[in-house]
């Protein structure tokens, strides 16, 4: 057994870690044999929603009855056009923003750009100084400037 840092939960699988790291955002990709691809060829690969990936993996655990696997329910997030705030621009994609990442007040603020929005109140950003995707909540944090990058 291994516990982790903060909430000091215990892990009892490799499958329970593996289902809470889907559940936290990770992409869960399979081979699909259905389309009759070599299985060397990408084009074979199939990247799962959170709940098909939960499922998959809980089918070929050998720990299928462990208790954490099961405690927590899925909720699916859907990708919005935009989300309006309050008394602050508009988030949607391709508008550039200033993200706090360590959601403080008074800490340094990354330049970066809106990739999604989602319907829980949620945006991927893609910070520059980080070259990644970080995904957080759209709140005081995330502030919008002037003008708008391109998406792909």
């Amino acid at each position: 057994m291994e516990t982790t840092k903060g909430k000091q939960e215990m892990a009892h699988c490799e499958s329970c870690r593996l289902i809470r790291a889907v559940r936290n955002g990770m992409k869960y990709t399979i081979w699909d044999s259905s389309l009759g691809l070599k299985t060397t060829d990408r084009r074979a690969m199939r990247t799962l929603s959170t709940a098909e990936a939960v499922n998959h993996i809980r089918m070929n655990s050998p720990h299928r009855n462990c208790e954490s696997a099961t405690v927590e329910e899925i909720v699916e997030v859907s990708e919005v056009k935009e989300i309006r705030r309050e008394g602050q621009r508009i988030l949607k994609a391709g508008a550039n923003v200033k993200v706090q990442l360590k959601r403080q007040p008074r800490t340094k603020r990354s330049l970066g750009h809106v990739v999604a929005c989602f319907d829980d109140g949620t945006v991927t950003i893609h910070v520059d100084d980080l070259g990644s995707r970080v995904t957080v909540p759209a709140d005081e944090f995330v502030t919008a400037r002037c003008g708008t990058t391109e998406v792909r």
